[in-house]
C-alpha cells in the first residue's frame, strides 16, 4: 500500500512542478524542428500526464486490428489545410535583451499552437518548455492551450541565453501521443526574444487497449494487448503515468508533425503511444505482429523519442531525441517481432521499428 501511495504522489508532483536542473552537454545540433541523437536529458519532473482520464468519445477506428466497441477514432478522416488562428499573429511582448554569446540565443517568450491529425485545434493541451541555459537542462512550468489551440510560454530571468529549446505537448487525461519538438535556435527570435512558431505541434489520437487486464496488484507483471496486436509486459507501478490510458496508433511516416524524424531515416513501422511516460528499471518487454513480412530470425532496430525522465542503461535521454534503444528478433514461426534481452521499452512516446 505504501508503495502504491508513493507512486500516486510522484505522478501528482510531476504534473505540478518543473524539472529539476541537471548538467547537460551542448554539442547536439537539431534539424529545422526535429530530434537529434544523444543523451543527457532532464530529471523526471515537470509534467507527466495526469491520471484517471475519461475515455474519448464513441465508434470504430480505421486502423485494422481489434475493434473496440463504442469507440470512434477522433482522428479518422482526411487532414485539412492548416488555418493558423488569429491570436498566433497578435502582438507579443518579449523582454529586455540579455547579452548572449555567439553560441546562445536570447529567447524571452514563445508562442505556438497544437492540433490533432486532421488539423483541428486542441483545447487544454499542456505545453512545456525544456531548455538548456548556462549548461544546465531544465523543464519550465507548463501552460495550457486555449480554445484556438494557442499557447504562450515565458523563460526565466537569467536563463534566457539558450543553447537548446525543446517543446513538450501532451493532452492530460486523454488518449493522445506526446509531441516533442526540438526548436532550431538558428531560426532566431526578434529583438525582444519573442518566438512565434507557425507550424503546429500535432498530437495523434491513440486507440485504447480493447480489453485491459484486471490489475488487483500493480506491483505484479501484467500483459497489455493493444488493438493492433502489440503486447507489452509491464508492472503497472513502473509506468510513470496511468496505465489505464495505454494506447497505440500506427502512423505513416509521411504524416504531418513528425519533426523527430527530420534528419533521420524513416523507420519501416512507426507507432505513436500513450500516455507520455517513462518506465522504471529495465523497461517493458514487448512483442509486435510481423506486419513487415520479415523472415524468421531476422533482426530489427528499435527507436523511441526521448521523454521526460526516460533512460537508456541508466542514463537520461534528452527530450525530443530520436534514439536507438535496442533490438528485436522475428520469432521462429515468423509471426512476431520480439524485443531482445536488455531491449525493454523505457519510454512510452513514439516507437520505431527498422529491419537491419
Amino acid at each position: 500500500m505504501m508503495r502504491a501511495l508513493f507512486g500516486a504522489g510522484v505522478v501528482a508532483a510531476m504534473v505540478l512542478t518543473a524539472c529539476t536542473p541537471s548538467s547537460d552537454g551542448e554539442g547536439d545540433t537539431p534539424s529545422a524542428m526535429g530530434g537529434v541523437d544523444g543523451q543527457g536529458g532532464s530529471t523526471p519532473q515537470g509534467g507527466a500526464e495526469g491520471q484517471g482520464g475519461a475515455m474519448p468519445p464513441g465508434g470504430g477506428p480505421n486502423m485494422g486490428g481489434v475493434m473496440m466497441d463504442g469507440f470512434v477514432d477522433p482522428d479518422d478522416g482526411e487532414p485539412m489545410e492548416y488555418a493558423p488562428p488569429a491570436r498566433l499573429d497578435a502582438a507579443i511582448n518579449g523582454g529586455e535583451a540579455d547579452a548572449c554569446d555567439d553560441d546562445h540565443t536570447f529567447v524571452s517568450v514563445a508562442r505556438g499552437w497544437v492540433v490533432d491529425r486532421i488539423g483541428r485545434p486542441i483545447d487544454q493541451a499542456m505545453v512545456q518548455l525544456c531548455i538548456v541555459a548556462n549548461g544546465v537542462s531544465e523543464c519550465l512550468t507548463p501552460t495550457d492551450t486555449d480554445g484556438a489551440g494557442v499557447f504562450e510560454l515565458s523563460t526565466l530571468a537569467g536563463k534566457r541565453c539558450l543553447s537548446k529549446m525543446v517543446f513538450r505537448s501532451i493532452k492530460p487525461a486523454g488518449f493522445r501521443t506526446p509531441a516533442y519538438v526540438n526548436y532550431d535556435l538558428s531560426m532566431t527570435a526578434d529583438a525582444q526574444g519573442a518566438v512565434v512558431i507557425r507550424d503546429p505541434f500535432v498530437l495523434y489520437a491513440t486507440i485504447p487497449i480493447p480489453t485491459p487486464p484486471e490489475v488487483e496488484n500493480d506491483e505484479v507483471l501484467h500483459t497489455f494487448t493493444f488493438h493492433n496486436g502489440m503486447e507489452m509486459d509491464l508492472i503497472p507501478f513502473d509506468l510513470n503515468s496511468d496505465f489505464n490510458r495505454l494506447g497505440a496508433r500506427v502512423v505513416e511516416t509521411t504524416e504531418r508533425g513528425l519533426t523527430f524524424l527530420e534528419g533521420h531515416d524513416a523507420p519501416d513501422l512507426l507507432l505513436g503511444l500513450s500516455p507520455d511516460s517513462s518506465v522504471y528499471g529495465d523497461g517493458a518487454d514487448f512483442r509486435l505482429p510481423n506486419t513487415l513480412g520479415l523472415a524468421a530470425g531476422a533482426k530489427v532496430d528499435f527507436h523511441f523519442v526521448g521523454g521526460v525522465g526516460c533512460k537508456i542503461d541508466g542514463e537520461l535521454v534528452k527530450e525530443g531525441n530520436w534514439v536507438n534503444f535496442g533490438t528485436g528478433t522475428v520469432s521462429n514461426d515468423g509471426n512476431t517481432i520480439v524485443s531482445d534481452e536488455d531491449s525493454g521499452l523505457t519510454c512510452v512516446s513514439w516507437l520505431g521499428v527498422t529491419a537491419q
